[in-house]
């Protein structure tokens, strides 16, 4: 859920200067259901959004990460392509039974909009050397 919220998030706050990306270790079938009920009712478009695993990010075809934002989780350290910097958010995603889930989902995602509003005022030579790009990639 976390992943699917940061994609979309950066997506819309700097599609200009990023491109991001969202990924797991064990992807369910389906983006989550709260998720994007969230995402729907702040007006963003969800139907390119789906479930990936980080290690379709390692095919050949796939574009090059600039940077890799790790969400409370563990991802098996690789050799990525491009030696991407790779930042780690730690942002929980233990949803408490006694609570309203949508209010989790919400709070989770207002955790990840403080960040990510961060990152992308950040400028793009503090991620990679300059290389005459305009935008980076970034999967989270």
């Amino acid at each position: 859920m976390r992943s699917i919220l940061a994609e979309a998030l950066l997506n819309r706050i700097a599609s200009e200067r990023f491109r991001a990306f969202s990924a797991g270790s064990s992807p369910l079938c389906r983006v989550d259901p709260q998720a994007v009920a969230l995402l729907r009712t702040l007006g963003y478009d969800t139907k390119a959004l789906r479930s990936k695993c980080w290690v379709e990010f390692l095919a050949p075809t796939a574009p090059v990460m600039d940077v890799i934002v790790l969400i409370g989780g563990t991802m098996l350290r690789t050799a990525w392509p491009g030696e991407p910097l790779v930042l780690e958010w730690h942002i929980p995603t233990e949803l408490q039974p006694d609570h309203i889930l949508s209010d989790q989902v919400a709070h989770i995602y207002g955790l990840l909009e403080a960040r990510i509003a961060h990152l992308a005022s950040q400028p793009l030579d503090l991620f990679k050397e300059a290389s005459g790009e305009e935008s980076i990639s970034l999967v989270a």
